[in-house]
């Protein structure tokens, strides 16, 4: 007996609920037998016809506002979740972005510093051949200038011999005179 009484109660309960909720919808009472609390009657609803239909439109509507927000309710956290997942996305592509610029940046560095180690070993090989070639070139003036001294030396060496053996000529002539 006490199983039945619960179950009669709790379904007592809801049904006063659910009048609760639609005397706050409908904006006043269905029939004088709640109290000051909504939701808890005095006595099991009884009704007519007429207020059994004007009841279950209001419960019906209820049921409905009540359906709705848990849809509502439901839909909150897979609606942030969704905003969470998509915002997540974007800071990755942001951060994905980020670092395919610093890897093109530090490419685009990587093929400078190979660019001036290129450039700078060319430009030593360079100074390399260049240094030879003025080394040569200077050995080659060089004994170029030093076989001209010497071609002048020569001159100079018969002419000043030539000179000397005339001025002894000279010298024999005004002796003799």
């Amino acid at each position: 007996r006490s199983d039945t009484e619960s179950v009669t109660t709790k379904a007592w309960s809801s049904s006063a609920v659910l009048d609760g909720l639609a005397t706050q919808r409908l904006g006043g009472s269905l029939d004088n037998t709640q109290t000051s609390l909504p939701g808890l009657p005095k006595t099991p609803p009884m009704g007519g016809s007429l207020g059994s239909t004007a009841r279950f439109e209001a419960v019906e509507a209820a049921l409905k506002d009540l359906h709705r927000s848990v849809q509502e309710v439901t839909s909150m956290p897979e609606a942030t979740e969704r905003l969470l997942k998509a915002e997540f996305r974007h800071e990755i592509e942001q951060l994905r972005n980020e670092l395919e610029q610093g890897r093109t940046k530090a490419e685009q560095q990587a093929i400078n510093v190979i660019r001036i180690e290129s450039t700078a070993s060319g430009l030593a090989q360079r100074m390399e051949l260049t240094e030879a070639s003025v080394k040569d070139m200077q050995e080659v003036l060089l004994s170029e200038t030093v076989a001209a001294v010497d071609r002048r030396l020569d001159v100079a060496a018969r002419d000043c011999d030539q000179s000397l053996i005339r001025v002894g000529e000279l010298h024999g002539v005004f002796k003799d005179e």
